[in-house]
């Protein structure tokens, strides 16, 4: 996607639901999502990300995170 909108959003595990959005205007490089402050993620945290392109439509992924050798890794749900 290159232009639309892009919010992330906690559904469990974190202190406020609202983590932030992105405005793409389809000119400039993939960027990532500033969280000041930053939220603590556990492997209870459940995390939700929405991308509303040009045209409207909207596309939802679910993400959760599970322990791995180096730490704690986003898995698609």
């Amino acid at each position: 996607m290159t232009v639309g909108t892009v919010s992330l959003r906690c559904d469990v595990g974190c202190p406020r639901h609202e983590l932030g959005s992105r405005q793409l205007l389809g000119t400039e490089k993939p960027t990532l999502i500033r969280l000041h402050p930053a939220v603590s993620v556990t492997k209870r945290t459940r995390i939700r990300v929405v991308m509303v392109d040009a045209s409207k439509r909207s596309h939802t992924q679910r993400f959760r995170f599970v322990r791995r050798a180096g730490g704690l890794v986003a898995k698609r749900i």
